[in-house]
């Protein structure tokens, strides 16, 4: 969705990404994803409290509890702390936004790809995009195998619907729906976290 072409397929995409959020509960008041967002927010001070008052690093664990509301939504799960898929997911994030933010030039100068050494940063971003989307695709290939028509149950199923056969959305393919997902994990993880640090 962010890093997509304007047009009008790109603008219909958002408009129904949106909907489907708001329905799923990103909104205020009644049907809100408060509940999901609150029990993340009690594991989150549960493991603060643990430490004793002793220092530590606060952005691995609120980036945890970001993820996870985030997961709930997109997956309909949330994951333990310790899952190593979930770890993998996470370390993609944050390894990613952390490579892109260094890896700016190559935006400004897209022939510094090419040049031996500096390439390197490039590959870094793209391996970790890559985790990224082959567990996007993973948890894509599973809800279509278990999709209930009359009974979707977060972002993935009710994309595939619209992917299936309502066709209102313009474009919108299983590829289509990979994308915005892995950009609803790589903004919506860092933007959240930078913001409530």
């Amino acid at each position: 969705i962010i890093m997509a072409r304007c047009g009008q397929a790109y603008r219909e995409r958002r408009r129904f990404a949106s909907s489907v959020l708001k329905t799923l509960g990103m909104k205020e008041g009644t049907g809100s994803a408060e509940k999901i967002i609150r029990q993340e927010a009690c594991k989150l001070c549960r493991k603060i409290s643990m430490k004793n008052s002793q220092p530590f690093n606060l952005l691995s664990d609120v980036n945890n509890a970001v993820s996870n509301v985030i997961c709930a939504l997109v997956f309909g799960q949330q994951f333990g702390y310790e899952d190593d898929t979930f770890r993998a997911l996470r370390e993609g994030v944050v390894e990613g936004s952390a490579r892109v933010r260094n890896a700016q030039a190559f935006n400004v100068f897209p022939i510094l790809r090419f040049v031996p050494g500096l390439n390197r940063a490039c590959k870094e971003v793209l391996a970790d995009i890559g985790k990224i989307e082959d567990f996007i695709w993973q948890q894509i290939e599973e809800h279509r195998e278990r999709l209930d028509p009359a009974n979707p149950r977060d972002f993935l199923d009710m994309c595939l619907l619209e992917v299936r056969g309502h066709g209102r959305v313009q474009g919108l393919t299983e590829e289509n729906v990979m994308y915005i997902v892995s950009n609803l994990f790589l903004a919506g993880t860092e933007t959240t976290t930078t913001t409530l640090l």
